[in-house]
């Protein structure tokens, strides 16, 4: 049964993150507090009853993102959920690089509390690049799954955390890691086809959907550096990294402009 006390932290957490959004390049915008929430149901979903330690996964984020204080959880919660939740709050004395250095070198000697709601954390945020794309460049995201990868290996370094748990955690980060693996092989094929000087056809300042219309008068000239970089931009068609469609994409960025090679290498990759 659910106790009150999981219910009050969910109602505290949903109050606290309620200004607070996720919003994606592909203009999806998710409500901050579902990522706390997944985190506890993560761990509910590998066995995980421990009250405190589900309250704790819906509190995580209260004292690092909003204006809770330490007093506010341990009033409401008990001196153990505020223990755990500043065992997995990142110091605010630090820089972004040094938290993330801390985050790996602390991991082994957290509570082992602490260490399921961290793993249960990270796994939400994997899942949440997929499901609410941020728009960062490919090295960026591979970096971002790589370190939490470093951080729940520290935190499992004996071996302790469930199975289950931790599976559900690789898997998400594996996602990705061969997304962007294929976003790096498609950036090539890009690179590959399109060369600076290579000549195109070009329809003016046409609509793109007007291709096929004979009234169009067409003009052929370089393509540019620029265009090509543009070409790069649109080879992601996973909606990871941009959170766009790929054949969209190239009618919103090409279809004034190029034609008929754009048209070929867009039937190459579909």
């Amino acid at each position: 049964m659910t106790s009150p006390r999981f219910i009050e932290a969910c109602r505290f957490a949903a109050i606290k993150h309620a200004k607070q959004r996720r919003q994606a390049v592909n203009r999806t915008v998710i409500p901050y507090v579902t990522h706390p929430l997944e985190a506890a149901l993560i761990l509910a979903e590998c066995g995980v009853s421990d009250d405190d330690v589900l309250i704790a996964a819906v509190l995580h984020d209260t004292l690092e993102d909003t204006d809770s204080k330490d007093d506010d959880l341990r009033f409401k919660f008990g001196d153990r959920v505020l223990t755990i939740v500043k065992e997995v709050t990142d110091d605010p004395s630090m820089d972004r690089a040094a938290q993330k250095r801390a985050q790996v070198s602390n991991g082994p000697h957290k509570s082992y509390a602490a260490k399921l709601v961290k793993t249960a954390d990270k796994t939400s945020n994997m899942r949440d690049i997929v499901r609410c794309p941020p728009g960062w460049s490919p090295e960026k995201v591979k970096a971002y799954a790589e370190h939490a990868r470093e951080v729940v290996a520290a935190m499992n370094s004996k071996g302790e955390l469930p199975p289950q748990l931790t599976a559900m955690f690789w898997q998400a980060s594996q996602e990705i890691l061969d997304s962007v693996e294929e976003l790096e092989f498609r950036t090539a094929q890009a690179l590959d086809m399109f060369k600076p000087g290579m000549l195109v056809k070009l329809r003016g300042s046409y609509p793109c959907m007007s291709w096929d219309s004979e009234e169009h008068n067409t003009i052929e000239r370089k393509i540019t550096t620029a265009e090509i970089g543009l070409v790069i931009k649109c080879v992601d068609r996973t909606d990871l990294l941009t959170g766009h469609d790929l054949s969209r994409e190239f009618l919103v960025l090409f279809g004034e402009k190029i034609e008929l090679v754009l048209s070929g290498y867009l039937e190459r990759l579909v």
